[in-house]
């Protein structure tokens, strides 16, 4: 979703009537007031940067190394996580049913 003031001044006078766009323009506190949520939106927004890894790309904008390391750690056991059911799915796939079935009421 892409915000800025113009967009912000659409939504308010569909919403409210009011304030008009250029209202908001006039007024520096407002504008202000927008950039600051636009960036504190835009932060708060994880960024995929692969699907095949799901890797994500704000790691390394926090600047506090516990939760950095925390993530990155729950990263690894996802991963890790990821390929064993992968494996559980193929070994899974490969068995027949029937045998199992019988495996298990013997």
């Amino acid at each position: 979703m892409d915000f800025n003031v113009s967009s912000i001044g659409r939504y308010c006078v569909d919403s409210w009537g009011s304030p008009k766009t250029q209202s908001i323009r006039n007024n520096k506190n407002l504008v202000e007031y927008i950039k600051f949520r636009i960036k504190e939106y835009k932060s708060s927004v994880i960024k995929v940067v692969d699907n095949k890894t799901n890797e994500v790309s704000f790691i390394e904008d926090i600047e506090d190394e516990r939760i950095k390391t925390f993530i990155k750690v729950e990263q690894e056991k996802y991963k890790i996580l990821e390929n064993k059911y992968k494996n559980l799915k193929k070994v899974v796939g490969q068995l027949n049913p029937i045998n199992v079935c019988i495996q298990i009421f013997v």
